[in-house]
């Protein structure tokens, strides 16, 4: 069996958009006639397997690009959360986002509008888990420049629609989704979008395996040396 996976080890590679690439795509298909929205998957950065979910470097290179109509699930940070829970629906409000945590981008500095404050509980309405109660802890929805963003507590994988819905953002209405997820997104959110981006940034869940540091193994060792 072991033979057998070796001599098959190209049928498991992926290919997956850089982060330059898949905001390159965005700015384009922001500009074009849709009728349904991109989404891109932040798969690294998927608490589900164990990654901090509080990477920025996608979402700043969505900010940059100027991107607009666009929604993010979900971004854990307690302490932008704790501050913003201060300010009222609708006040602006300045804050260091994310990037706390790991090598997953620096905080960045954002001037954003207050469009939600609540408990972040929902229930799964769709096929995976329906009906199981999620939480992601106090949350708010901070909307800057067009990109309208959930913010938690709690990490949670957000591979429901209703992550949306119970925060009052329809995606009936956007050009981009963005989900820190990997997998299990897929049968929610496949029938609502036209097109699925795997974006590798950084994160504990990269499929980049040459991205991490390693200790005591024997190499070459496939797929760090290509020719193992």
């Amino acid at each position: 069996m072991a033979t057998s996976a070796y001599e098959r080890r190209h049928e498991f590679d992926r290919s997956y958009s850089t982060v330059e690439d898949a905001a390159a795509e965005a700015s384009v298909w922001a500009d074009e006639d849709h009728d349904q929205p991109l989404l891109l998957a932040d798969i690294a950065d998927n608490p589900g397997g164990g990654s901090a979910q509080d990477g920025t470097v996608l979402l700043e290179a969505l900010l940059d690009a100027k991107v607009g109509d666009v929604v993010v699930a979900t971004l854990i940070d307690p302490t932008v959360v704790d501050a913003v829970v201060e300010a009222s629906v609708g006040e602006r409000v300045t804050v260091e986002l994310g990037g706390h945590i790991e090598d997953n981008g620096n905080p960045i500095e954002v001037e954003a509008t207050v469009q939600n404050i609540s408990d972040g509980t929902y229930r799964n309405k769709g096929p995976m888990s329906t009906g199981l109660e999620v939480t992601f802890g106090q949350t708010v929805v901070l909307e800057c420049d067009g990109v309208e963003i959930i913010v938690g507590s709690h990490r949670q994988q957000p591979y429901d629609p209703e992550v949306f819905r119970a925060h009052d953002l329809q995606l009936e209405r956007v050009n981009m989704i963005v989900l820190k997820s990997t997998v299990h997104y897929r049968a929610g959110f496949e029938p609502l979008v036209e097109t699925i981006r795997e974006v590798a940034a950084p994160g504990l869940c990269s499929p980049d395996l040459s991205r991490f540091e390693y200790d005591h193994i024997p190499r070459p060792l496939y797929p760090l040396d290509e020719d193992a």
